[in-house]
């Protein structure tokens, strides 16, 4: 199958559904530094801000030149009674892994390793599959998926964190391979900030909208694109079937809504660490700790930084 890609965006107007409220409206072409959002509920449609597939690809290529020595070199060094501990990444989740947490340790490997390669292969793939005529579809489609599993900075947050903790009982210091992470963790954000997926695929796949009634205008709830069904019952861009909703999304709601309420407590009542130290277990929730501080007169941004740890995940359930 050949791919006939054009340099910039379709630049006339087209009919656009909102994925949000599904309400129909006329989407101008839109500049580098403009944004649509649904007239209706105020939704995020598309961006103008787009990068060009060679700049993304150098990023890519950096990326991977960088993972290398951000995963495999220390990240800290801890000195602890006398005894040099290197922490890389990879040392990390292997040690979770052994200490009881291979499920912990899968999830952190796939969004610390295997989704920022799982992105990057893909850039490299739409490069060079858009020059001899690969299909390109599955890989947009992935991307659209995989851009919320890339955590390097998640990461990053949780090791200051544990930093933090630890600095009491032992010496820290960085290790060769943070200035490797860091930058890498950066290159990460900048490429997820400017892969504009919808201008992509106008790039590869452009599609007019066929004359016909504005009412019986369908939007493809997986590349985003408002058409008419073709002869199968798909999306005419990404070849997914095109439905009017998600099967079953309000039970699907409805169980993710009862599911956040009953974790609720336990989020905050069991120890979200556990640190040993000359033989004693110590272990932090988020919940006591408002009220170790609380009878403190000096201590009052503390008290305010966690309101909103206990009482916003309440009211956002509820609504």
């Amino acid at each position: 199958m050949k791919i006939h890609a054009i340099q910039r965006p379709l630049s006339t107007a087209r009919v656009q559904r909102c994925c949000e409220c599904d309400a129909l409206f006329t989407l101008p072409a839109l500049n580098s530094r403009q944004t649509a959002h649904c007239p209706r509920c105020s939704a995020k449609i598309t961006s103008g801000r787009d990068w060009s597939l060679t700049r993304l690809t150098a990023m890519a290529v950096a990326m991977l030149l960088l993972m290398p020595f951000a995963f495999t070199e220390p990240l800290i060094t801890i000195r602890l009674l006398g005894t040099r501990i290197d922490a890389s990444l990879l040392e990390g989740i292997w040690q979770m892994s052994r200490q009881g947490g291979p499920i912990t340790a899968s999830i952190v490997a796939f969004c610390v390793l295997g989704a920022p390669i799982t992105l990057t292969v893909s850039i490299l793939y739409l490069r060079i599959g858009s020059r001899i005529g690969m299909n390109l579809r599955p890989i947009l489609l992935m991307l659209e998926r995989l851009k919320e599993w890339v955590m390097l900075d998640i990461y990053l947050i949780g090791m200051a964190v544990a930093c933090i903790k630890v600095k009491d009982y032992a010496d820290i210091m960085p290790g060769g391979g943070l200035i490797a992470y860091l930058a890498l963790t950066l290159l990460s954000i900048l490429t997820l900030v400017h892969l504009n997926l919808e201008q992509l695929w106008a790039r590869f796949y452009p599609q007019e909208q066929l004359p016909g009634p504005r009412e019986t205008l369908r939007v493809c709830l997986s590349c985003h694109y408002t058409g008419h069904a073709d002869g199968r019952g798909r999306c005419p861009r990404c070849h997914t079937p095109l439905r009017h909703r998600r099967r079953r999304s309000i039970q699907k709601t409805w169980a993710a809504l009862i599911a956040s309420i009953v974790l609720l407590l336990p989020a905050n009542l069991l120890p979200i660490s556990i640190v040993y130290a000359n033989g004693t277990r110590m272990e932090d929730t988020i919940f006591p700790v408002w009220f170790r501080w609380r009878p403190r007169a000096t201590c009052r941004l503390p008290q305010w930084y966690l309101l909103p740890v206990y009482w916003y995940p309440l009211p956002k359930s509820l609504s």
